[in-house]
């Protein structure tokens, strides 16, 4: 009698596939990871300074920057539950 052989295993196309689908997984979370550097290099990289001037009530204006450009803005500024909002006003 012959003695059977068993041909259990690995072939080189699902081989291949495996690698092809780890490499495709790694490159874009390679990818995504670029792309939140660049957000937070662009949020960090961004001048932006504000004054509070002095007036009634917690009415503010703020001056933001960035780069070159320069805007002044109005707001009013509120506090709830320990977290601060502002609201830009709107004109009559």
């Amino acid at each position: 009698m012959k003695k059977r052989r068993t041909q259990a295993g690995e072939t080189l196309v699902e081989t291949l596939v495996a690698v092809l689908v780890v490499s495709t997984a790694s490159m874009i979370l390679a990818g995504a990871v670029v792309a939140s550097a660049q957000v937070n290099s662009r949020v960090r990289n961004a001048d932006v300074a504000f004054s509070v001037s002095e007036g009634a009530g917690a009415a503010f204006k703020v001056r933001i920057q960035s780069g070159g450009d320069a805007a002044d803005e109005d707001v009013l500024l509120y506090e709830t539950n320990g977290y601060y909002y502002y609201d830009v006003p709107t004109g009559p």
